[in-house]
């Protein structure tokens, strides 16, 4: 178990989905993008997607649907569509805001994304969306995106503790897998995908409310840092 003897430090966020409620904002971007291709992406396809940077999205859209389009200009066409997106819609998720604050005294906050850093600079500064973290792993930091296990040990190293210190929350199951696979103690947070969905995680939340109550239990049974 890894919670044995083991003192908690820091608490790591994905952001799309799990900060923000941003899923459903990717999806009508991308729709109205592929649209002017031809293209309707299945519902049943978009599961496929969570999780994926936007080069890897893009790259994979392009095979899987025969979109004859230049990578760069999908991206850009893309970006545009989902700013506008983002710019009048985004909302953070619910308890998210409560949560944090509560938190901020008693850990390292940190966030693990995706997304490039130049991208969230824009969301902090053109929505109520706000940095609320210490640390940032973004896509650039990273040769080996999710679910490959080194956005969460590039964050370790970066805020000096063992992953295993660190309790991550994740949606997505690329995600998942890398969060689990770094060491960490991993929280699916079920926002996008169902409990049976995920091959494994050491807990699963609905609600910032779960993920409370799962993080007061460890407390109370391990001793193992400050009740929220």
């Amino acid at each position: 178990m890894k919670f044995s003897g083991q003192k908690i430090r820091a608490i790591v966020f994905d952001f799309d989905g799990v900060v923000v409620d941003s899923e459903p904002l990717y999806e009508r971007a991308e729709a109205r993008l592929f649209a002017e291709y031809g293209v309707t992406i299945p519902t049943s396809d978009w599961r496929l997607f969570k999780g994926l940077s936007d080069c890897d999205f893009f790259t994979l859209c392009k095979e899987k649907y025969g979109i004859r389009e230049e990578l760069s200009v999908l991206q850009k066409k893309g970006k545009c569509l989902l700013k506008e997106e983002i710019r009048n819609n985004l909302r953070y998720i619910d308890g998210f805001e409560d949560f944090i604050q509560e938190i901020r005294s008693s850990f390292l906050i940190g966030l693990v994304t995706s997304t490039q850093r130049t991208f969230m600079n824009w969301i902090f500064q053109n929505t109520p969306i706000r940095n609320h973290f210490e640390m940032m792993i973004t896509a650039e930091n990273v040769s080996h995106q999710k679910p490959q296990p080194e956005p969460y040990l590039k964050m370790a190293e970066l805020m000096q503790i063992r992953p295993e210190e660190m309790i991550v929350l994740e949606d997505s199951l690329n995600g998942v897998k890398s969060a689990m696979s770094s060491g960490a103690v991993t929280i699916a947070f079920l926002s996008s995908f169902p409990k049976e969905a995920f091959e494994a995680a050491d807990y699963f939340a609905a609600t910032y409310d779960d993920i409370r109550e799962i993080i007061l239990s460890i407390a109370s049974r391990d001793k193992l840092f400050s009740c929220i």
